[in-house]
């Protein structure tokens, strides 16, 4: 975020500005503003609610962010009509020492690790400057894909940098959203006007690169944050211009309230658009939602109505959650079919319709038999016993081993109490890089952890001298854990890297660490 659109964000709060006002305070905006920004766009959005989207993209380290970091940061902020309002914010992370890249991450991103660290950010900065840029009110961040990455990409960096690590997403009148599977249901249901690519094997590609070339929407760097965001907003205006109605459905049914507002249990049937369904019926099936998983208020159950449930209405709830959440090699196995009962997550932005959407194109396309999911839908109904079973099936939980390492102890955790979120908010207004130079009584003990970390990773030279032994030790454990690459392999691992000289200098860095 610009200082000029900090500036302008915070001397407009609360005001009602007439045009001649607010072209006045664009005219003083800086030529690099106004490369990015036209006066009209901007005289628009100071004008209205100041309501904006935040594209946004990561690229990492590895494929996991509860323990591969970012290596670089971009995000660009538009108005409701996907007009740009702020100069694009790029940013690099220097790496941590902690956790070697993966070689696979270096090759699909071209980022140099000694690039980053050379122009890149300590990441308690890093951090606080995306915090920052997400924390404008009325913000909605947006990303392909964000939902299950990028937004987890967040999480994590805010947990690891006691920041808080939802606030953002909806505080201020805040929010997030992603529209990987409105673009598939659009695909599915409303294809007109858009090139739709397929991939090698011929099969429906989503891949934001292939949907960028096949519509004629420049993406000079795939891969690159900065040309990602910029290719998404392309994108996301191809989507909303073709079908302005159903774009402005779907956002406005993002949120977890919107969506479980306009779901009705046991009464409608849906489409749900998601990748588990798989490409054959282009990620889109029609469902009836049956009713909220007891143990996750923000989930639903709901029968996948394109198979039939006669082969499990004799199982236990026991054994139904068992095939439930079995993998895909088990049920190969047994010779069994995963039963057709989904679990939907309401805060996860989910693509969901009437299936009154559908007509006889969108039918045949999606190889739907109205009959039998008719006929399927009826007889899930009928049965009220087999409707409690899978009730049932979702209330028995799997213990899943928690991480050790504090900077993963987030999901499955409880939030600070008022009394640590306090003392977390003073270190922060006093500089986190003195957070160890008094003690502190803490009830969790993950502050103190991370704070130590924090500091020797970013303020090394704050980090007291009882620390510095301790640390060390943790940064060499850390090198082994939860990575695939450690400091045995990476040589053998950076075969991945095909460019000579981006292999050497991920070679260099990683002997760097050890």
């Amino acid at each position: 975020m610009s200082i000029e659109f900090q500036n302008i964000i915070k001397s407009t709060k609360g005001k009602t500005l007439t045009e001649e006002e607010a072209a006045e305070i664009y005219a003083n905006t800086t030529n690099e503003y106004k490369k990015w920004v036209k006066e009209a766009d901007f005289v628009k959005f100071i004008c209205t609610n100041k309501e904006s989207i935040l594209w946004e993209d990561y690229e990492t380290w590895g494929t996991n962010p509860q323990y591969d970091e970012a290596s670089q940061y971009a995000a660009v902020r538009t108005n409701m009509d996907l007009e740009i309002i702020d100069v694009p914010l790029n940013i690099f992370c220097k790496p941590s020492k902690f956790r070697i890249p993966h070689p696979l991450s270096v090759e699909v991103t071209k980022l140099s690790p000694l690039h980053c660290e050379k122009n890149g950010l300590v990441e308690s900065e890093f951090a606080n400057i995306i915090f920052l840029e997400k924390s404008v009110p009325k913000t909605c961040s947006s990303a392909y894909n964000g939902i299950n990455f990028d937004t987890n990409v967040s999480r994590y960096l805010f947990h690891r940098n006691l920041l808080p690590a939802y606030e953002t997403e909806f505080k201020n009148g805040n929010a997030v959203w992603d529209i990987l599977m409105v673009g598939a249901l659009y695909r599915a249901i409303r294809p007109d006007g858009i090139n739709w690519p397929t991939n090698d094997e011929g099969k429906p590609s989503l891949r934001l690169e292939d949907l960028c070339k096949a519509n004629g929407i420049i993406q000079e760097n795939p891969h690159e944050a900065l040309s990602d965001v910029l290719g998404l907003i392309g994108f996301a205006k191809l989507l909303k211009s073709k079908q302005p109605k159903m774009w402005e459905f779907m956002y406005r049914n993002k949120s977890k309230k919107e969506i479980g507002n306009y779901i009705k249990f046991r009464s409608k049937i849906y489409l749900y658009c998601s990748m588990f369904f798989g490409n054959e019926n282009l990620y889109t099936k029609p469902i009836i939602p049956l009713m909220h998983a007891r143990n996750e208020k923000n989930s639903i159950i709901a029968i996948d109505l394109t198979k039939p449930i006669d082969d499990y209405l004799k199982l236990t709830p026991t054994e139904l959650n068992k095939l439930i959440y079995s993998s895909k090699k088990e049920l190969e196995e047994k010779g069994i079919d995963r039963p057709p009962i989904i679990k939907i997550k309401l805060n996860k932005c989910p693509a969901i319709t009437t299936a009154g959407a559908l007509n006889e194109e969108s039918t045949q396309r999606l190889n739907i038999n109205q009959k039998q999911v008719l006929a399927n839908a009826r007889k899930v109904l009928s049965n009220s016993a087999f409707i409690n079973k899978i009730d049932e099936a979702y209330t028995i939980e799997k213990e899943n081993e928690k991480p050790t390492n504090p900077e993963a102890q987030l999901y499955g955790f409880n939030f600070y109490s008022k009394s640590d979120t306090a003392k977390i908010g003073q270190i922060l207004r006093d500089g986190i890089q003195f957070g160890l130079k008094k003690p502190v009584i803490w009830e969790d003990s993950r502050p103190h952890e991370l704070l130590k970390r924090i500091i020797y990773k970013s303020y090394p030279e704050y980090l007291p001298d009882t620390f510095k032994s301790e640390m060390e030790e943790t940064r060499k454990t850390a090198l082994y854990e939860n990575n695939e690459i450690t400091p045995d392999n990476y040589i053998q691992e950076s075969d991945q890297i095909t460019d000579p000289k981006l292999k050497e200098e991920y070679i260099n860095f990683v002997k760097s660490m050890l």
